[in-house]
C-alpha cells in the first residue's frame, strides 16, 4: 500500500513512508504474525490463522487514545469532531478507508476477485457510520 522500511525481528525498527509512521517491531512470528508498534502510541497488527483448513487473515488497529487526525490526513474541513466524531484516540474515515482498500487488493491478489470499492465512496460510507456510531442516543 506504501512504502515500508524494517527488518522482520521482535524489537526492529520500521518506517513507512511519506507518512512518517515509525517505531518498532512489536510481534513477529514468520508466516503468522506481524505488529507494527507506533513511536505516537498504537499499533497495528496483521495475522493468519488456519480455522477448518482455511487461511484467515486478521488486521487489528489500535490508536493511541490522545492521537489527533494529522493536518495532511484531515478531510478538508475545520472541525476536529467532523474528521474524528468519536474525539480524540479514535478512527477517521481515512484510516478504516485506506485499511478496506488495503485489504481488499490483497484478497484480489489471492481469488483473482476485484474489490467493489473505491477509496472515494469507502470514505464517504465510513464518514456516515462513523457518525452514526459516536451519536449519543
Amino acid at each position: 500500500m506504501f512504502p515500508a522500511e524494517f527488518e522482520a525481528a521482535p524489537g526492529a525498527p520500521f518506517k513507512f513512508a511519506p507518512e512518517g509512521w515509525h517505531g518498532k517491531i512489536g510481534v513477529y512470528a514468520e508466516g503468522r504474525e506481524l505488529r507494527f508498534d507506533a513511536v505516537a502510541g498504537g499499533w497495528t497488527w496483521f495475522s493468519l490463522d488456519s480455522i477448518t483448513g482455511k487461511t484467515v487473515f486478521k488486521l487489528r488497529d489500535y490508536m493511541a487514545p490522545d492521537l489527533v487526525v494529522p493536518d495532511d490526513a484531515r478531510s478538508g474541513s475545520n472541525s476536529l469532531s467532523e474528521d474524528q466524531p468519536g474525539g480524540e484516540g479514535t478512527h477517521w474515515q481515512g484510516v478504516l478507508s485506506g485499511w478496506h482498500c488495503g485489504v481488499g487488493d490483497l484478497r484480489g491478489e489471492f481469488s483473482g476477485k476485484k474489490p467493489h470499492w473505491d477509496y472515494e465512496a469507502l470514505t464517504r460510507l465510513y464518514k456516515l457510520l462513523i457518525e452514526d456510531y459516536h451519536r449519543p442516543y
